[in-house]
């Protein structure tokens, strides 16, 4: 199929003034999440010793930072045998397969630290029992009828007694039948909990930390790679592509 006189094919160019791969781009991308070794904090690291969870958030962890760190080394890698566009395009691609995979990763990872908290959290209730006793209403109804800092030292001195019965009439139902706001309730529920069970506690917080880390590393991850392979550039190689596979396949098609 001819082209007229004044019609140039289709084809990919390299505009040398504004480069496919923005080194600059590169460099800044990633924040304190995706850079750092976010499992060096002193909570972290005696954790990740003694916890196989919390090792396997830290794992997960370094192979996001460890690929980001591979793909920005191979952003800077320009095969010689392919063009510019063609180089940009296996990239992406390649970024694209590694996010897919370190998500699934991570995704585990997060997964079964949320059901070791769900674990958690079950280990914490049956440690405190909290569950309505014979004098639950009578115990309710005394609180009641105190003045609120009477109330709150009661309840506190409760706590430090070890008095389960006097603190599950407290928790259990709604805050008014005892005279606690809601603030108040919770306050003295995680009161009890350091009480009586602070190792549950203290682990269920280094997850909750181990989750948020992961998932703030993920965004960053994402964030980072549209930044380096902006969608329009993308999306302006396809097409060029696409036309100049159209003109070919008028010639011959493979």
């Amino acid at each position: 199929m001819a082209l007229p006189q004044n019609q140039r094919a289709p084809h990919l160019t390299t505009n040398t003034h504004d480069p496919l791969i923005d080194l600059r781009v590169v460099d800044e991308a990633g924040g304190d999440h995706l850079l750092g070794e976010r499992y060096l904090k002193p909570n972290l690291a005696e954790a990740v010793t003694t916890d196989a969870v919390v090792s396997q958030m830290k794992g997960a962890h370094d192979s996001l930072r460890n690929g980001f760190t591979a793909m920005k080394a191979a952003l800077r890698s320009q095969d010689p045998t392919m063009t510019p566009e063609a180089n940009f395009m296996d990239l992406k691609k390649r970024a694209d397969g590694w996010l897919d995979s370190i998500a699934k990763l991570a995704t585990d990872a997060s997964t079964q630290a949320k059901r070791t908290i769900e674990g958690i959290d079950n280990d914490i209730r049956a440690k405190l029992e909290i569950e309505d006793g014979p004098r639950s209403n009578e115990i309710r109804r005394h609180l009641l009828g105190l003045k609120e800092n009477d109330r709150l030292t009661v309840a506190l001195k409760a706590i430090d007694a070890g008095d389960k019965e006097t603190m599950a009439a407290v928790l259990i139902g709604p805050s008014f039948l005892s005279g606690f706001s809601d603030d108040q309730r919770t306050m003295l529920r995680n009161r009890q909990g350091e009480k009586m069970a602070g190792d549950l506690i203290a682990r269920k917080k280094v997850l909750e930390e181990c989750i948020s880390t992961n998932l703030r590393t993920v965004d960053e991850a994402l964030s980072a790679v549209d930044a380096i392979f902006p969608r329009h550039r993308v999306e302006e190689i396809t097409k060029r592509r696409q036309a100049t596979k159209a003109v070919r396949d008028g010639f011959h098609p493979l």
